[in-house]
């Protein structure tokens, strides 16, 4: 088989399944590709469905005469390039090219440091990919990473004008595509009986949270995108009935559809409930969305299959508020309670690690986390260290955030991950604050486990619960 692009979607291990969810936007770029040869490789699944399935051997039994690799998550920091650099020992002739947020904001390092990179696709490619396969001159086209005669050059950075020219739900060129709809983060559920899909509903952000490489002001520089920008009613309404017609159970919206005000989300229910759309979501907010929205939200979709992930963080107000999110512990549980009334599922979310967090305010944690258990029903409930995303405003501004990066380049994530896929000691979340050294953030971290362990509801919960990403 010759195919003109092929992506592939490497896992964060070389050899088992990490972070097998792919990058919404590789969906988009495969259909933007309209007549050409593609298919999209998800290593990551491929190994859950065949524990001995080798990319170099797959990549010996097809042609192909460009690669598209994403490199959107640092925990990829490794494989990307190992793949890149296996893809042009299968096929020297080949254009191997990168694209996502890490490779968006690495790119000068990356294309000065591994020459089995041809391109580097920086902030939204669904303009660069098509001229790129046409054969454009490079520097006629967009947001491209580039070498001429030797020197690395790029060309200016502009976001896709309209969203909703794009198609984010055709998904017949991923490989294994309805395995792909069973899978989680870690793992691939042979049998499991409904299927989930992340939706693109958006772009950009209007937040800095300390921890987000995917903040306001990293949107800005990486994507030149200033906010959020929200796909129309009729476009998502488009992807949701054919998602629905493929069996989807539950879909993941990419953006906190509540933000979007509520003559946007009145108008979609409202459509929703015209076209028959009886799926689940999974809907991760990034404030506190009001009353209102919630009862329309279990209004319209099936609430065994709906889970509001809500993220207070920590448990002490000023922690919360100086790591970007903004509301009160009393308006917290009066929307737990008020999802719980509704019939809606909810999963809280902690963070150990946090700029400014000491064991005194973690205690906090610990105890809202006590009374969450205690006192309400959450189907599911999380803590995890943070590790410092490239672009994030701790990154940008250690000073400001009290923090000491152990990452600094492109180089330290590759090498971390390396080491990681080699067994090896390595640094798991690249930063240190003032106040909490890496052994006291992972003995935080233990601490709460412990709490949740003696709790005999949630002893058993994991993040495949929900699929947690």
């Amino acid at each position: 088989m010759h195919y003109d692009m092929l992506f592939i979607h490497p896992s964060a291990h070389p050899d088992s399944p990490q972070f097998i969810v792919m990058p919404m936007g590789v969906v988009s770029l495969m259909n933007e590709l309209e007549g050409y040869d593609v298919e999209a490789i998800n290593v990551g699944l491929e190994l859950c469905l065949d524990r001995n399935f080798d990319i170099e051997e797959a990549l010996t039994q097809c042609e192909y005469d460009c690669v598209g690799i994403d490199l959107h998550w640092h925990e990829h920091s490794f494989t990307a390039l190992q793949v890149a650099e296996i893809c042009k020992k299968v096929h020297p002739g080949c254009k191997v090219i990168l694209g996502g947020l890490t490779a968006s904001y690495f790119a000068q390092e990356i294309m000065h440091s591994f020459e089995h990179v041809d391109y580097v696709v920086r902030g939204e490619g669904e303009q660069a990919l098509p001229l790129l396969l046409r054969g454009d001159e490079a520097e006629l086209i967009p947001n491209l990473v580039y070498r001429d005669n030797g020197t690395v050059k790029e060309t200016p950075v502009s976001p896709v004008e309209c969203l909703d020219s794009l198609d984010f739900s055709t998904i017949s060129g991923i490989r294994h595509w309805e395995d792909y709809l069973k899978s989680s983060i870690h793992g691939h559920m042979r049998r499991r009986f409904w299927y989930d899909f992340w939706l693109c509903t958006g772009r950009g952000c209007s937040y800095d949270c300390s921890y987000c490489g995917g903040a306001h002001h990293s949107q800005n520089r990486l994507c030149a995108r200033h906010g959020m920008t929200f796909r129309s009613v009729d476009a998502v309404m488009k992807d949701l009935v054919h998602l629905q017609d493929l069996g989807v159970h539950v879909v993941c919206p990419s953006h906190d559809i509540s933000l979007a005000g509520p003559q946007y989300w009145g108008d979609l229910f409202r459509c929703m409930k015209e076209a028959g759309i009886s799926m689940g979501m999974y809907l991760e907010v990034w404030q506190l969305p009001d009353t209102a929205f919630l009862e329309a939200l279990a209004d319209i979709c099936n609430p065994r299959f709906t889970t509001i992930v809500m993220t207070p963080l920590s448990g002490n107000e000023s922690i919360r508020e100086l790591n970007g999110k903004h509301f009160a512990n009393e308006d917290f549980y009066d929307r737990v309670k008020y999802t719980e009334d509704v019939g809606m599922n909810h999963a809280p979310y902690f963070a150990t690690g946090l700029p400014f967090e000491t064991r005194k305010t973690f205690k906090e944690t610990l105890t809202m986390t006590e009374v969450l258990i205690t006192d309400f029903n959450p189907s599911a409930i999380f803590c995890t260290p943070l590790r410092l995303d490239p672009g994030s405003p701790m990154f940008e501004n250690p000073d400001h955030y009290k923090i000491v990066k152990h990452f600094h380049t492109f180089r330290d994530y590759y090498e971390r991950c390396m080491k990681r896929a080699q067994n090896l000691p390595h640094d798991f979340i690249g930063y240190h604050t003032e106040n909490l050294d890496g052994r006291t953030i992972m003995e935080m971290q233990n601490e709460w486990e412990a709490l949740l362990r003696e709790n005999p509801v949630m002893a058993g919960t994991s993040m495949d619960t929900l699929h947690f990403v």
